[in-house]
């Protein structure tokens, strides 16, 4: 099994973790604080609009703290799969016949300049929201950027043993 890391990502993994830290702490203190007022004279509705927006907060700072999170996953390769890292300490396993394409990204500021998306069949579901915001497709995608340790050997990989397995089944080669 070959590993692919990439050095320096701890940024982008502490954005994340600040961004969750940061609308669970809002959640927390907006409950705390608030509860006792609401509780003695809140009318429903004011229920309902507080609750909304706790839970809003509380939404948006996990989506963008997990994509931060998951941002630049580690990949390994083995013969069976392409293996990706994903919340920290899990690994997803991709068949080699599961992947569906590899492209180049046009900038953006979802994700580093220089970045190749790897769309694939079955990820995890917090992968699909890669593909949506970074494809504009409903399949699930991970990015790798350039910076990762062995870059083009890894992409050569990928392409390689994608094609070879997709070919032994009579699927379509990789787009």
């Amino acid at each position: 099994m070959k590993e692919y890391t990439y050095r320096g990502t701890r940024d982008s993994q502490v954005v994340g973790v600040v961004a969750v830290v940061l609308a669970v702490g809002y959640v927390v203190v907006t409950v705390v604080r608030n509860i006792p007022k609401l509780w003695q004279d809140g009318e429903p509705l004011e229920w309902l609009f507080s609750g909304l927006i706790v839970a809003l907060v509380l939404a948006a700072g996990c989506f963008i703290g997990l994509y931060y999170i998951n941002l630049l996953p580690t990949v390994w390769v083995t013969d069976e799969y392409l293996i990706v890292s994903a919340f920290r300490r899990r690994r997803v396993r991709i068949r080699w016949q599961d992947i569906v394409d590899i492209r180049e990204l046009a900038p953006s500021m979802y994700y580093p300049p220089n970045s190749i998306l790897i769309r694939a069949r079955h990820i995890s579901f917090f992968h699909h929201v890669y593909g949506i915001i970074c494809a504009r497709s409903l399949l699930p995608a991970f990015v790798v950027h350039k910076g990762i340790v062995g870059y083009e050997e890894l992409l050569v990989e990928i392409r390689r043993r994608a094609e070879q397995a997709r070919s032994s089944l009579s699927l379509p080669p990789v787009g």
